[in-house]
């Protein structure tokens, strides 16, 4: 499992709307590419059909993103445009290039909801 890419969590993102918790901890080859292509893909198919309750992520609780070492900023922006009303969880340990912006943006999206954030060795974060 330490091998999985991008292709294979965008497939399960695009295609388990009614995932609840998703942990893909320690898989470094995960890149920002694993939710920005997912958000494009809603923003621009015409012909994939998305409602509210059935949008990738829409009723996702508990993400846990620790030390998948290639995720950065850009990929946090686009995960807070999928989970910004569900989710209660995310553990982001390990994620050496997230910057406060990532934080920032999460809590403005998320913030209301979320009752727990991990954020050991992001050391970046200031």
């Amino acid at each position: 499992v330490s091998r999985c890419t991008d292709a294979p969590l965008k497939h399960v993102i695009n295609n388990c709307p009614y995932l609840e918790t998703l942990n893909v901890a320690d898989l470094h080859l995960i890149t920002d590419q694993c939710f920005t292509t997912v958000t494009e893909h809603d923003d621009s198919h015409k012909s994939y059909s998305v409602t509210p309750q059935r949008a990738p992520l829409s009723r996702i609780k508990s993400l846990t993103l620790k030390y998948c070492s290639n995720f950065t900023d850009r990929g946090m922006f686009q995960l807070s445009r999928l989970a910004t009303t569900t989710l209660l969880e995310i553990n982001l340990s390990g994620l050496s290039l997230l910057t406060d912006e990532s934080l920032s943006v999460l809590c403005q999206t998320s913030g209301k909801h979320l009752c727990n954030i991990v954020l050991s060795y992001c050391i970046k974060l200031t």
